[in-house]
C-alpha cells in the first residue's frame, strides 16, 4: 500500500515491477493477483505492469474481485503472441465446457492468419469459498497455421495426502494437419512431494488426430514442510516442449485440496 500523501508518483508502480523482477528472478514467469472490479485506478497500474482479466465475477459491482495474469516474455503465451502482434483477446465471464470440465476460458484469435490460443483456467473470481481452488491453466489449445495441439489435465480425486497417491491424466492430442514431436514432457513439483508417471523415456511423435494420455501418480512425503498458503490447493505443473512449435514449454497445472492446510485454515477462521 502507499500513504494517500504520497500516490500518484509511481511509487505503487515501482513497488508491483520489484514484486515481478523478484518472481522472474526466482523462475516463476506467470504472476497473477485479484482485484476489486470496481478499482479502476489500481486497474491502470497492473495494466501498465502487463497484467490482463483473466477471470471475472457474473455481477460485476464494487466488492466483487477478479484475477489478473500477467505472462513474462519467458512463457509460450508471450512468444506466441509475439509471433502474431494482431490478435483479439476474449474472456469468458461464464464458465464453459471443455474436455468434459467446468472452466473459464481466455483466449487469443489472429483474424490475419485464422491461428488462435485458447487457455483455459480453474478458479472462482474471488479469494477462498467453501470449494475455492487456486487460479491455474488447466487446459491449452494452439492452432498455428497447419500445426495444432489440444493439452488438458484431469484431476482423478480432489485432494492429496501422505496415505495414497492422487491421480492425474494429462492427454495431449494432435489437431493440425502434419506430425508433432514431444522433445520432452517435465513436471515442476513443490519440495516434499512424490510423483510417479508410466512417461516413456524418448521424443514422441504424433500424427494428425492421434492422441496420447499420461498417467501421474503424486503424494505428500514426510519432507513436506510448504507452510500453510491462501488456498488450500497444492499445485504440479507439467511444461510440455513442442519441437514445432515454440521455444517456450506449453505449461499446464494439476490442483489438489491439501486436507491438512484445510483443518488449519478452518481453525485459524473459527479462532
Amino acid at each position: 500500500m502507499v500513504h494517500p500523501d504520497y500516490r500518484g508518483q509511481g511509487i505503487g508502480k515501482r513497488l508491483v515491477e520489484e514484486c515481478i523482477r523478484i518472481a522472474e528472478d526466482k523462475g516463476f514467469y506467470i504472476q497473477y493477483l485479484m482485484t476489486d472490479v470496481s478499482n479502476f485506478i489500481v486497474h491502470r497500474l497492473y495494466s501498465k505492469c502487463g497484467f490482463i482479466q483473466v477471470i471475472l465475477p457474473q455481477k460485476m459491482v464494487k466488492g466483487r474481485d477478479m484475477w489478473l495474469y500477467r505472462f513474462s516474455k519467458e512463457t509460450f503465451i508471450r512468444e506466441y503472441l509475439d509471433i502474431h502482434p494482431f490478435t483479439s483477446y476474449s474472456v469468458s465471464k461464464k464458465k464453459v465446457e471443455y474436455m468434459y470440465m467446468k472452466v473459464y476460458k481466455i483466449g487469443w484469435n489472429d483474424i490475419l492468419s485464422q491461428d488462435h490460443l485458447y487457455l483455459y483456467l480453474k478458479g472462482q473470481p474471488g479469494q477462498l469459498t467453501e470449494n475455492g481452488t487456486m487460479l491455474r491453466i488447466t487446459c491449452v489449445e494452439i492452432l498455428q497455421r497447419s500445426l495444432g495441439l489440444a493439452l488438458s489435465i484431469h484431476e482423478m480425486s480432489d485432494s492429496i495426502s501422505e496415505t495414497d497417491y492422487s491421480v492425474f491424466l494429462l492427454k495431449i492430442r494432435n489437431t493440425g494437419k502434419e506430425r508433432i514431436t514431444l522433445d520432452r514432457i517435465a513436471p515442476l513439483v513443490p519440495p516434499g512431494i512424490e510423483i510417479k508417471h508410466d512417461l516413456d523415456e524418448g521424443v514422441i511423435k504424433l500424427n494428425p488426430n492421434e492422441n496420447i494420455v499420461i498417467s501421474f501418480k503424486c503424494k505428500l512425503t514426510e519432507n513436506f514442510d510448504i507452510p500453510p498458503l491462501s488456498f488450500n490447493t497444492i499445485v504440479i505443473s507439467i511444461h510440455v516442449y513442442v519441437k514445432e512449435f515454440l521455444k517456450y514449454p506449453i505449461l499446464a497445472s494439476a490442483g489438489f485440496e491439501n486436507r491438512t492446510w484445510s483443518n488449519r485454515l478452518g481453525n485459524c477462521v473459527k479462532t
